[in-house]
Parts: C-alpha cells; sequence; structure tokens
C-alpha cells in the first residue's frame, strides 16, 4: 500500500468513527509490502479484522496485538508462518478463519474464548498442516469447525488414504463440537461424535436431478454413529464459484435454516437455492 493510499483509508476510518470491522484484502505491490498504519484508537474498537494473502505474517503481527477487543479473525496467506512469532493474548477471539500453518498458532497464541475454526487446505495431506495439534490445544471448547480442501484432492491417493480417518481424529479432539463442515470423501458417512448436531458437506456432484441425488447421498448417513445429529446438507460446489465459498457461509444460514419448503435468493447474476437437503446456486443470464 502506498502512502496516498494510508492516507486515504487513515480519512476513512477517522470518519467512520463506530465501525467495528476491517477487511484488508487489496493486492501490494511488491508482495510482502508493509501494512498501513491505523490509529490505535480505531484499532481497539474493531471487532472483526480480515488480512488478506498478500501480506507477510510478520508484518501483520503489530496490527493484530492492537485489535485488543477482537472477536472475530480471518487470515489468509501463502506458505506458513515464521516459527519465532511472539507470543499473542486474543482474550475476546471466538472466531478463527485460516489458510495458513496452524502448528505455530497453536502453540504461541492464547484463545480461551475460542469457539470457531474455519480452516482452508490446499496440501496433499492434512494432518501436515499442523491442524492436529491445534485442536489438541484448542479443540475441547470448539463448537463449529470447518475443514476444506479442494475437490481434487478428494479423489486423490493421498487422501484416500488418510482422509476419513485424519478426520475422525480431528472429531475425538473436539468434545463439544456441534457443527462440523468437510468435503465429500471416501467413507465420511462413518464418521462417529457423540454431540454433533449438524453435518454440512460440500459436493461435487455434476448432471440432472441434483435434489434426487442429494437426498440419496444422505441416505447413508446413520444416527447410530451421531446420535446427537439433527441435520445434514449437501453444499453444491457452485456455491464456491458463484458466492466465492466463504468459510463462513455455514455460520450464517445453518442447516435448519429452511423449513420442508426452502427458500431462495436472487442476487445480480445469481440464484442461490436452498431446499432441506441441498444449497445450491445457479448463474442468471
Amino acid at each position: 500500500m502506498n502512502s496516498t493510499s494510508r492516507i486515504h483509508l487513515n480519512r476513512v476510518c477517522t470518519l467512520c468513527t463506530q465501525n467495528t470491522q476491517l477487511i484488508l484484502n487489496h493486492r501490494t505491490v511488491p508482495y510482502g509490502h508493509d501494512v498501513p498504519k491505523i490509529d490505535g484508537n480505531i484499532l481497539s474498537s474493531i471487532v472483526t479484522l480480515g488480512i488478506g494473502w498478500d501480506y507477510h505474517f510478520p508484518l501483520v503481527i503489530s496490527l493484530l496485538v492492537q485489535c485488543k477487543n477482537l472477536t472475530r479473525l480471518i487470515i489468509d496467506f501463502r506458505g506458513a508462518p515464521p516459527s519465532d512469532i511472539p507470543a499473542i493474548q486474543l482474550p475476546f477471539l471466538e472466531e478463527l478463519h485460516c489458510s495458513t500453518e496452524l502448528a505455530v498458532i497453536s502453540g504461541q497464541w492464547s484463545l480461551p474464548r475460542l469457539r470457531r475454526l474455519s480452516f482452508l487446505h490446499r496440501e496433499p495431506y492434512i494432518l501436515d498442516t499442523g491442524c492436529y495439534s491445534f485442536l489438541h490445544e484448542h479443540g475441547k471448547r470448539l463448537t463449529y469447525l470447518y475443514i476444506s480442501w479442494p475437490f481434487s484432492l478428494a479423489d486423490s491417493n493421498a487422501f484416500l488414504d488418510h482422509g476419513y480417518g485424519t478426520i475422525q481424529q480431528f472429531l475425538d479432539l473436539c468434545p463439544s463440537l456441534e457443527h462440523l463442515v468437510v468435503v465429500d470423501c471416501h467413507d465420511i458417512d462413518h464418521l462417529s461424535h457423540p454431540t454433533l448436531q449438524y453435518l454440512d458437506i460440500w459436493w461435487n456432484f455434476s448432471g440432472n436431478e441434483l435434489e434426487g441425488m442429494a437426498k440419496i447421498r444422505l441416505s447413508s448417513f446413520s444416527k447410530k454413529h451421531l446420535p446427537s445429529l439433527r441435520k445434514t446438507r449437501l453444499l453444491h460446489a457452485s456455491l464456491r464459484d458463484s458466492l466465492g465459498g466463504s468459510t463462513g457461509l455455514p455460520i450464517l444460514v445453518p442447516p435448519d435454516f429452511v423449513g420442508d419448503k426452502g427458500v431462495e435468493w436472487i442476487y445480480p447474476g445469481v440464484r442461490v437455492l436452498h431446499s432441506p437437503t441441498l444449497m445450491m446456486s445457479e448463474v442468471l443470464n
């Protein structure tokens, strides 16, 4: 961000005295440019902070520690953070959406109120991401867990060898979990958990009769292994293309949001359909 952009951003922040959300998601040139300097009084009122993937992790720390009342954090970085990041106290953080290495964060960040974790995974071995160590540290209090990876990984040999077993290990570390969001993969219908109430599954089926095929897919889940299960829903891959597949989508629109008839929303160029079993989008001409 150049000096002119910093000046304008600070002017905007000064005028928006009641603002509680700050999202920094622009492209920086060169990559890893410094984050903008914002008045500490403004940052202390921020409760939602989002940081895009063009920033180096160390440059964000000074900004992060000034957001003393943060409850929701979205960080999307390229690569892993350094191993020597400082310890950070985030006493009010309840929701973390992350696409970077979690192992370092789990050991250095104090997150006593964390309840919702979303992790976007891009590698073929999901145990290598540090997610296990993070959940070992913070999973006991989680009520919401979102673990997503590209659909192509779900069919790879690496994932077929580790996917189901890994997800079950994650569930075992989250005894209070109520809502799980994962990508459809081999043997996922064999997952077990005593308190899980809602299960969302990203689904990459293409063809006609989507609603009928969705019912067939969901019929394989049994309450025998999920005794507290109230609702299972498929999130169609079309949502990722048209709406970006936001990790916050299942929180904003929970599985029991609709009744027996379903609902729909129309946005410019996009229609979102939500039936009792399936949520998808269609491109409008």
